[in-house]
């Protein structure tokens, strides 16, 4: 990995550092929040969504999930209905853009604002949907106005999903 490549992940110390220090987030929030960052810069340098990286992602709610029900007080039905709940929420969102109009959103956006869900549960997931999107349309009237983009560019969705669910968590 070249030095420049490796600046990459500095804020994402920052942001790790910065939760633990205040005490504001589980192990599970601290988990996706990483994750989330991979793919928003996975997303902004290369326009795609690893499947890999969400398998993975997967995997550690399961395992985190396991470790809530054994060693705290968290039910089962709690845990698994409020991620269900999330998953399911935060994958229909965005269906009806993939539907209508291919080029607007990936499948990859769809599968990782699904999994997001399953981290953070219904509750959240819409505030970080709607963060999401008010950054992301702000953004895109910057750049639109400033002529950097197009209406035909694309522009990718991540990073703005990475960020809207930091501040759903932060507030």
């Amino acid at each position: 990995m070249k030095k420049r490549d490796m600046l990459w992940y500095l804020p994402l110390l920052l942001i790790v550092f910065y939760i633990i220090m205040y005490n504001t987030a589980t192990p599970k929030n601290v988990l996706l929040l990483v994750f989330s960052y991979i793919a928003a810069i996975n997303d902004f340098r290369y326009k795609t969504v690893s499947m890999k990286l969400i398998i993975v992602m997967l995997g550690g709610w399961v395992l985190l999930s396991c470790y809530n029900i054994v060693f705290t007080e968290a039910s089962i039905t709690t845990i698994f209905l409020n991620g269900f709940i999330g998953l399911i929420l935060g994958g229909i969102f965005l269906l009806p853009i993939y539907f209508f109009n291919k080029k607007g959103v990936g499948e990859g956006d769809i599968i990782f604002l699904a999994t997001v869900g399953l981290y953070i549960g219904g509750s959240l997931i819409l505030a970080a949907i709607m963060f999401s999107l008010i950054i992301a349309l702000i953004t895109v009237i910057i750049l639109l106005i400033a002529k950097r983009k197009t209406r035909k560019d694309s522009i990718p969705f991540i990073p703005f999903v990475f960020i809207g669910t930091l501040a759903v968590l932060l507030l």
